[in-house]
């Protein structure tokens, strides 16, 4: 686009056929972008319409948007941020639709030129109306939505 913005993009057709009714046919694709705000200073955004197969149905249509950034701070300190919505609908025999969003944020410290240091989090909130039939002791089905998080520390090494 620009010497500090780009935009690359994919699309197709896609055909997917099964055996118990349910086919797929139609667009997919994805489209980001990125650009160099500052010196130091990173945007990305993106939106991507995909289709997979699914364990739990035919397919999967997933749309996905997301931005992020990434911001160098000093010469040895590096913050990644990144947060999303995806939304997941689930073809036949067993259809149902699932709401994701999710956040991270990463901070990687440059001990040398091959020994990093890295802290990590993020966060995980699902929402579905697919339901738990597995604890047969609730007289009502449960959603399998959930909210989870994580944090972790890691030791990055090259050789």
């Amino acid at each position: 686009l620009t010497e500090k913005s780009t935009i690359d993009c994919a699309a197709g057709y896609l055909v997917r056929v099964y055996e118990f009714d349910d086919n797929f046919s139609g667009p997919v694709f994805y489209l980001k972008f990125n650009e160099q705000v500052t010196r130091r200073d990173q945007l990305l955004a993106g939106y991507n319409y995909l289709v997979k197969n699914s364990l739990w149905a035919n397919y999967m249509l997933e749309q996905e948007i997301y931005i992020g950034l990434a911001r160098v701070m000093g010469d040895q300190v590096l913050f990644v941020g990144r947060i999303d919505y995806l939304y997941t609908s689930y073809s036949k025999p067993d259809r149902r639709d699932d709401q994701r969003i999710g956040a991270a944020a990463m901070i990687k410290y440059s001990v040398s030129s091959n020994i990093k240091l890295a802290a990590d989090v993020k966060i995980d909130l699902l929402a579905s109306d697919a339901y738990d039939n597995s604890v047969s002791n609730y007289p009502i089905d449960r959603p399998v939505s959930y909210r989870a998080g994580s944090m972790g520390l890691s030791l990055i090494t090259s050789f």
